[in-house]
């Protein structure tokens, strides 16, 4: 399972489109501006105010599984097929 421990908009855009989600539904889905979510596309490297961070880690937390393994690609090839600095892999007890 993968954990962002602080999150940037690359990461947000990354969980955005792992989840197959619009700019649009996906601000729903997590409660911010469209605009918001629109910045984080715009500037990747930008590090959302940490309530939000809070709330990309519980969209993240009940993604489906699918969701969570497009993800886990995607935060790769931001890094050119290298963990991303920002991500941590690690075992739940019992799997």
């Amino acid at each position: 399972m993968q954990v962002i421990t602080s999150w940037t908009g690359g990461h947000a855009d990354a969980l955005r489109q792992a989840l197959r989600m619009t700019n649009e539904s996906f601000a729903e889905h997590l409660g911010v501006a469209a605009r918001t979510v629109a910045s984080w596309r715009k500037d990747r490297a930008i590090t959302p105010i940490p309530a939000v961070q809070e709330t990309l880690d519980a969209a993240l937390e009940r993604a489906p599984d699918r969701a969570k393994a497009q993800f886990a690609v995607l935060i790769g090839q931001a890094g050119h097929d290298k963990r991303s600095e920002y991500l941590e892999s690690f075992e739940l007890p019992g799997g």
